[in-house]
């Protein structure tokens, strides 16, 4: 049996907010285009520093190089180009993610 005289209501609140954003990260500057001479010295291109607004660990992946001229160092994250002889002449495109955890960025 209650005591009605000792009986104290009680409430809390629950406030419910949205999760702090994610941002994708990004380079410090912008990719620019490369230019090599066939069958000249190979070009080493380094990418640019990787900024990751939360400092999230980012890795560089999906990686597309539509010729066997153009490869990718993951320890040095740069691209070595070296069209021989023959190559022929024209605009190539590289692709590949930076991505964080969350967040993707296609290049």
């Amino acid at each position: 049996m209650k005591d009605p005289t000792h009986t104290v209501p009680s409430t809390f609140n629950i406030n419910v907010q949205a999760a702090p954003a994610n941002n994708p990260p990004y380079f410090s500057v912008p990719l620019s285009t490369q230019t090599v001479t066939v069958g000249g010295s190979p070009l080493v291109y380094a990418l640019p520093t990787v900024v990751d607004p939360e400092s999230d660990a980012y890795t560089i992946s999906n990686i597309f190089a539509p010729t066997s001229f153009c490869t990718y160092d993951s320890s040095a994250e740069s691209f070595t180009i070296a069209p021989p002889i023959g190559t022929t002449i024209t605009t190539y495109l590289v692709k590949f993610d930076l991505k964080d955890p969350t967040n993707t960025v296609p290049s």
